[in-house]
């Protein structure tokens, strides 16, 4: 990702300015969706968030079998949003001393 992103920003010489142009709109996406996990957006947003800014689900509905794919991937995003949840109820009730108090009795 370093490489990608030097060469968007200019920093890396001797790259043509279509290749800068095509790795562009992937930068972005890339840098988007850090921002957005760094700010605490859960896994099944971020997957969601992806799926729209690249315009997946257009894509999808040119191809012959997309139902059936349309519905992977919104199997995929609630999978995520389902992990996630029991992720974090296992973080809420996880013993935090060694008097076996949790995060949530405090």
């Amino acid at each position: 990702m370093d490489v990608a992103e030097g060469i968007v920003s200019g920093q890396l010489p001797d790259i043509k300015p279509p290749a800068k142009r095509k790795l562009a709109p992937f930068v972005q996406v890339i840098r988007r969706l850090r921002k957005d996990a760094s700010h605490g957006v859960t896994p099944d947003e971020l997957l969601q968030t992806l799926v729209d800014l690249v315009d997946y689900i257009e894509y999808l509905k040119k191809e012959e079998d997309h139902e059936s794919r349309l519905e992977n991937v919104q199997e995929l995003v609630n999978f995520a949003k389902q992990e996630h949840a029991t992720v974090a109820n296992m973080w809420t009730t996880v013993p935090m001393e060694e008097n076996g108090t949790t995060e949530q009795e405090r």
